[in-house]
C-alpha cells in the first residue's frame, strides 16, 4: 500500500516538472507551481509544488516546515493510528537549538546548575507547554527528537527511549565520514547530558517512579 501511494505522489510531481528548467531557481513553471486551494497540514500551508520537491527526490535539504509535518502526522498516527497503546510524543525543529544553547551556556559556566530553570524552553517542552508538541513527557515512553546537522544539511531522528533509558540514533547517513560522526556524537552527548539535568528540574522523577533512572544510553540505528 504505501509503495503505491509513493508512486502517485511521485507520479503527481512528476506531472507538474518544468520540461525546460535552464536557470530558473524553481523546477516548475510559474502555471504549475501555485497550489490553489492550498494544503493546509496542521502545522502550516503549503501552496507551491516547490515544497513537495525534496520529498520525491533525494540530496536536497528539507525546511522546518518539512519536519513540522512529518512529526505533526507522526503524533496523529501514534494517537489514532490501529496501534494507538504506543505512547509517542514529539518535538519540533527548535528543540535542539534550544538543548545546544543550554548546554553551552552551563558548561561556560562551570555546570552552574542554577541555569537549568524550569522557566527554560527545555523544560517547556517537557511539561508539553509548546504548540508544536504539547503531550507532557510524564503521558508518554518515547520521545522523537528532530535533529539538523547544518554541516551536512542533513536532519537524523533521536528516540529518547525512556524505559530503556536510551537514545537510539536513526542517521541515514552513518559511516559517512569521521566529520558527520563527530557532529552526530556531539549533539545526541548534549541531548543525554541536558534531559536528566531537566528531567529532576521539572520533577519528572516523582512523577514515574517506575523508571529506575541509573543511567542513560546512546544506541545507534543506521536508518532514517
Amino acid at each position: 500500500m504505501y509503495s503505491e501511494v509513493i508512486l502517485q505522489f511521485k507520479k503527481w510531481v512528476d506531472s507538474k516538472l518544468s520540461k525546460k528548467r535552464g536557470k530558473k531557481t524553481s523546477f516548475f513553471t510559474a502555471a504549475s507551481n501555485p497550489i490553489d486551494p492550498p494544503f493546509e497540514f496542521g502545522v502550516g500551508r503549503v501552496d507551491l509544488m516547490d515544497w513537495f520537491h525534496p520529498l520525491a527526490y533525494p540530496g536536497q535539504p528539507w525546511s522546518d516546515l518539512h519536519v513540522d509535518v512529518i512529526m505533526y502526522y507522526l503524533r496523529k498516527f501514534c494517537k489514532y493510528g490501529p496501534d494507538n497503546s504506543a505512547r509517542v510524543t514529539t518535538t519540533d525543529p527548535f528543540f535542539i537549538s534550544w538543548v545546544v544553547q543550554i548546554h553551552d551556556a552551563w558548561e561556560a559556566n562551570g555546570k552552574d546548575k542554577s541555569l537549568i530553570s524550569i522557566h527554560h524552553e527545555v523544560a517547556q517542552y517537557i511539561r508539553g507547554d509548546r504548540i508544536l508538541a504539547n503531550t507532557p513527557w510524564v503521558d508518554v515512553d518515547h520521545v522523537c527528537i528532530p535533529v539538523n546537522s547544518s554541516a551536512a544539511f542533513h536532519w537524523f531522528l533521536v528516540v529518547f527511549s525512556i524505559r530503556k533509558k536510551c537514545l537510539y540514533i536513526y542517521d541515514s547517513l552513518n559511516g559517512y565520514g569521521v566529520k558527520h560522526t563527530n557532529t552526530v556524537t556531539s549533539l545526541v552527548q548534549k541531548i543525554s547530558r541536558m534531559i536528566p539535568l531537566f528531567l529532576v528540574a521539572t520533577g519528572y522523577y516523582a512523577l514515574r517512579k517506575d523508571i529506575d533512572w541509573i543511567q542513560m544510553c546512546i544506541c545507534w540505528k543506521a536508518s532514517w
